[in-house]
């Protein structure tokens, strides 16, 4: 009886301790969610950019979403190159469940990670498209590759609709918490034209 009593203790104090651990690794902010590069700030407001590619994550981050994460970087570079380094495309990767970043679920309407692409126009976002689809073609490179290019491609050739008042929906502001690039483009709660 003493023995597992014993047992019982050892196995529970075991348990209490691996649950401290995970607690204390989910409360520790990750290096790469800290915060931004002053550069970054700058450049979210360009007059000249007019696409921002972002790949939006939560904090738990399984290896298919970290090749979503790689796969649609290596899309925005490889067929837009010229356009990243020229400031009319931006990359950036957007932690969802970072204090200041929870509007970014509802305002593109997140069910889990994904490719979010937010065509701007003077500064302000006047359409954006979520890519879901992603997770279908993870398992398949070059499609994924052309897929997310396609996708740019489509929404940089739109010519939106904007009147003055959907021109100031939404302003860029500075970069927060959770973002490498600038985390927050819009205020929370508004969210122009789903393309």
């Amino acid at each position: 009886m003493r023995l597992k009593s014993v047992i019982t203790a050892g196995l529970l104090t075991f348990v209490a301790i691996t649950m401290l651990v995970l607690v204390l690794k989910e409360t520790k902010p990750s290096p790469a969610s800290t915060s931004s590069p002053p550069a970054a700030e700058k450049a979210a407001t360009s007059p000249g950019l007019k696409l921002i590619a972002c790949y939006m994550h939560g904090k738990v981050r399984c290896p298919t979403c970290m090749s979503i994460e790689a796969y649609a970087k290596e899309a925005v570079e490889t067929g837009f190159g010229d356009d990243l380094k020229g400031g009319q495309i931006q990359w950036r990767i957007v932690n969802y469940e970072e204090p200041g970043n929870e509007h970014f679920a509802t305002d593109y309407k997140l069910a889990a990670p994904c490719v979010v692409l937010v065509r701007m126009r003077h500064g302000n976002q006047v359409a954006w498209k979520s890519l879901p689809e992603v997770w279908e073609l993870v398992g398949d490179k070059p499609e994924f590759l052309k897929f997310v290019q396609k996708n740019i491609r489509e929404l940089l050739a739109e010519k939106p609709q904007e009147t003055p008042a959907e021109a100031s929906k939404v302003a860029v502001t500075a970069s927060g918490p959770g973002c490498r690039g600038s985390s927050t483009w819009g205020r929370p709660g508004a969210s122009p034209a789903r393309r």
